[in-house]
């Protein structure tokens, strides 16, 4: 075999080489782009068969215990309804654990007359199998129609749709008297952001409803901003909110820590970028845009594709190299030849 020929077969293979390499870089950049869309996606709706049932209550067996048998989502309001559908009267306790065994009480009543039906919302943070415990003190036997159903995601009925699948930040944490969380969001110079806060999880009437917040913006400047000094959460499914103007670009620090009375308490909280403020750059008005320029197009590159070009390229250049290299050893062989 020639040279020429092997030089040709060379090529080819190189070819193939770079288009199978080009081929898996779109692939991980498509991957990539996939994991970002599925983590800013909304919740699941839950594929448990949720309750809605009459169970009787007698004075020997006053208690009704779901052994860690319902699944909630994460960051999803549930609404637990009960309601006596006999002519007697009764007391209810509503326990609820969640998936890491931590123990809420959600609702005590002392006198629910027949008819009377309640509803207990309550906003998870973690995705698993709950058990809720309801303990009557009756005096006669009774029949209650028990409803479990799954609701909207939490503070989402409170921001625009199109908004939150923008959102610079959003979670649902369990928090623990005197726990802190703080997290870092990138925002933009010059522009409205909306903060929310909310208590999502039921108190018992037998406790203390008091949930207080202390809540902090650091900009990349190292300027401090105190938002809220032990400001009242409102009433669980209300919420507070406040919009913050920036002036400075970067990666803003939040600092939340949560007060209450109660073993553990579920907080929602969203960061939605709003309108721009102003069009002063750098302390000086732009200047006007000539209608004859042309315009100039900018191209924003995703994370993952860039990491894939960038991963591509230096193959490409490595097997340059070595195709090079080769050549010449071949062509200094030839010569001594």
């Amino acid at each position: 075999m020639d040279i020429n020929s092997k030089k040709s077969k060379l090529e080819i293979k190189t070819i193939l080489l770079v288009a199978l390499l080009l081929s898996l870089g779109f692939s991980f950049a498509d991957i990539g782009n996939s994991i970002k869309n599925e983590h800013i996606s909304t919740p699941r709706t839950s594929d448990v068969e949720l309750i809605d049932k009459v169970y009787a209550f007698t004075t020997s067996n006053s208690s009704l215990f779901f052994d860690k048998s319902l699944y909630f989502e994460e960051f999803t309001y549930y609404y637990i309804s009960v309601m006596v559908v006999t002519p007697h009267q009764c007391a209810m306790n509503i326990i609820l654990w969640d998936p890491e065994d931590d123990k809420y009480e959600i609702y005590y009543r002392e006198n629910m007359n027949q008819g009377e039906n309640s509803e207990i919302p309550f906003g998870t943070a973690l995705s698993g199998n709950y058990s809720m415990l309801f303990d009557v003190e009756l005096e006669y036997n009774l029949n209650i129609r028990i409803k479990i159903e799954e609701g909207e995601g939490c503070l989402r009925n409170n921001i625009d749709p199109e908004a939150f699948e923008e959102r610079e930040l959003y979670n649902v944490k369990k928090f623990y008297d005197g726990e802190s969380v703080q997290d870092y969001i990138y925002l933009k110079t010059d522009y409205y952001y909306y903060f929310y806060f909310g208590r999502v999880s039921a108190i018992s009437a037998n406790k203390s409803y008091d949930v207080d917040l202390n809540y902090t913006i650091t900009c990349p400047e190292d300027i401090g901003y105190i938002i809220y000094e032990n400001k009242a959460l409102p009433e669980v499914t209300e919420i507070i909110s406040f919009k913050f103007g920036t002036a400075i670009q970067g990666l803003y620090s939040v600092y939340l820590t949560i007060y209450c009375e109660v073993p553990h308490v579920n907080i929602a909280y969203a960061v939605i970028e709003g309108s721009k403020i102003s069009d002063v750059i750098n302390g000086t008005e732009p200047e006007p845009t000539n209608e004859t320029d042309t315009p100039t197009f900018i191209v924003s590159i995703p994370k993952e594709w860039t990491i894939g070009f960038v991963a591509i390229i230096g193959v490409l250049v490595l097997i340059v190299i070595g195709v090079v290299i080769y050549h010449r050893k071949r062509n200094v062989l030839n010569l001594n030849l």
